[in-house]
């Protein structure tokens, strides 16, 4: 596999801000888990036409994991039968992934839509060996705003070996991009990003 992508090393500490807007999502990790490591994918990091994407659920990049969860991405769990489905009101929203500790140096984001077209396909190195990645759709180059009303999938893999893509670790998710009412959204520009998030919770999204 070959990488055109700049070694950027970049992790900063979880805001108040980021830990309100998804604390739905972190109830389910333990306080050991919580406090790890938080990273973010590099900005202006483009697309990469490699494909790492995999339909494999068990990689060989992951170290001792005793008590803690595996690859996980961070949303509302729903029926055992269907991805989890996140849904948000923004047309690029922040996605998180938990990230047991592993020795994988190459990660890869991919998004689909509903008819199964790729919509973005990102390789991109790892700067942590664990804990919680960020996903700030808004800071991927030439990464197209969600749709109103249409849902996606997206998945996270580590890439455990660059040449057979069928040991990659992956874990995958559902997101849908919803309209708010004009009135909610003239509120939501009133509010701190702590209120904002309370309103989402009470909004279910």
């Amino acid at each position: 596999m070959q990488h055109n992508l700049q070694r950027v090393r970049w992790a900063i500490a979880i805001s108040a801000a980021a830990l309100a807007t998804s604390s739905q999502f972190l109830l389910g990790l333990t306080p050991a888990v919580a406090q790890r490591n938080h990273s973010v994918v590099p900005a202006g990091v483009g697309a990469d036409s490699g494909d790492t994407s995999s339909s494999g659920v068990r990689g060989q990049c992951i170290k001792s994991t005793a008590g803690l969860p595996s690859l996980t991405a961070l949303l509302p769990q729903t029926a055992a039968a269907t991805l989890p489905l996140g849904q948000t009101a923004a047309a690029y929203p922040t996605l998180w992934v938990y990230v047991p500790e592993t020795t994988a140096e190459w990660a890869n984001f991919l998004l689909v839509d509903a008819q199964g077209a790729e919509v973005y396909n990102l390789d991109f190195e790892l700067t942590e060996q664990s804990g919680l990645i960020e996903l700030p759709l808004n800071r991927m180059e030439d990464m197209p705003a969600l749709e109103p009303n249409q849902r996606y999938e997206w998945s996270f893999s580590l890439v455990c070996d660059p040449i057979d893509s069928s040991g990659n670790l992956v874990t995958e998710g559902e997101l849908e991009r919803i309209e708010l009412p004009s009135e909610q959204l003239e509120k939501l520009a009133t509010l701190t990003p702590m209120q904002q998030a309370l309103l989402y919770a009470e909004l279910g999204i």
